[in-house]
């Protein structure tokens, strides 16, 4: 899966392959690391707060509700607020 810039994109992706994994017969769904953006890492001056999450964030509750609705596990990865913050 190619990580976007744009986190609903990055989303979008995310629920369809939930749904068409699930359909497969599949239990469990792995995404690359930080699954709502680029690979951020690799270039330390980047600004990762405006790719960073908390729990009750409508992505990750709506990724939790996509793998209920179909029975699915996700091992979901993104940057937690938090971290964010604390790095900066």
């Amino acid at each position: 899966m190619r990580m976007e810039a744009d986190i609903r994109e990055n989303y979008q992706k995310t629920i369809k392959l939930i749904t068409e994994t699930a359909d497969k017969g599949t239990d469990l769904i792995c995404f690359p690391e930080i699954q709502f953006s680029p690979f951020f890492p690799q270039y330390p001056s980047s600004d990762v707060k405006k790719y960073s999450l908390t729990l009750d964030n409508d992505y990750v509750k709506g990724i939790q509700t996509a793998c209920r609705e179909n029975n699915i596990y996700d091992s979901l990865t993104f940057i937690s607020r938090k971290m964010a913050v604390d790095t900066i």
